[in-house]
């Protein structure tokens, strides 16, 4: 199965990554500094991008988008990355 990995490298709390694939929304909750989470998800997906929104604990919301993905990607990774100065960046 594909799957995400959220890496929170930044210096602060996250309240809340939720990223969407064509057919599928993924919700990752809270992220503590430092800390990963991972997130499987269907194989069965219409052609597309991953969308990303990131609300840091003081309610700011980063969104985005990048990447591509299409049906029967198996072992697919896609790794979104949480930096400090709240740059997030991507790559699959």
């Amino acid at each position: 199965m594909p799957r995400v990995i959220v890496d929170n490298l930044s210096l602060e709390e996250i309240h809340s990554v939720k990223v969407k694939v064509p057919n599928s929304k993924l919700d990752f909750g809270a992220l503590n500094k430092g800390s990963m989470q991972t997130i499987y998800y269907s194989i069965n997906q219409s052609d597309g991008t991953y969308h990303y929104v990131v609300e840091y604990s003081d309610g700011e919301k980063i969104s985005g988008e990048c990447g591509y993905v299409t049906s029967n990607e198996i072992g697919k990774s896609f790794l979104l990355v949480l930096r400090p100065e709240r740059i997030v960046s991507c790559n699959s």
